[in-house]
């Protein structure tokens, strides 16, 4: 929670409005000191709800929260649906940058290259390894 007054509206919204008046927990150095005894009742009264129910009854009163998300999740975010962030490069999907300048849309620039695409490359050019040594750690499994 960002302050206490968070937590309060937090517990009550969880049905748990006496932890914010227990000594332990009435201050946030508190809850971090005492956070093993704090955190199991705060999972237990969690469950049984979804993501989307705790973010309206959270919004509700007040209390910042959102949704943590994998990339396909935030991905289809209407605001990221909008923004135009799932993009192609070449013929691999990518993330567009979220930056807006005037009425023009950045590309999504070139493709990206594959696992180990790059890899001689880097190793000779970058790195001082000839072809020798390069193919000694591919026959060893290194590569």
């Amino acid at each position: 929670m960002g302050n206490d007054s968070q937590f309060a509206h937090f517990t009550k919204a969880l049905g748990l409005a006496d932890l914010a008046t227990d000594p332990r927990f009435t201050t946030n150095s508190g809850r971090v000191e005492n956070r093993n005894a704090l955190i199991p009742q705060l999972a237990q009264a969690m469950r049984g709800k979804t993501t989307a129910q705790w973010a309206e009854m959270l919004e509700a009163v007040n209390v910042p929260a959102g949704p943590i998300n994998d990339i396909g999740q935030a991905l289809a975010d209407p605001q990221a649906v909008a923004r135009g962030l799932a993009t192609m490069a070449g013929n691999r999907p990518a993330i567009a940058s979220p930056l807006r300048l005037s009425d023009s849309l950045p590309g999504a620039g070139s493709e990206p290259p594959l696992l180990g695409q790059n890899t001689d490359e880097v190793l000779g050019d970058m790195l001082g390894h000839d072809a020798a040594s390069i193919a000694d750690l591919k026959a060893r499994g290194i590569l």
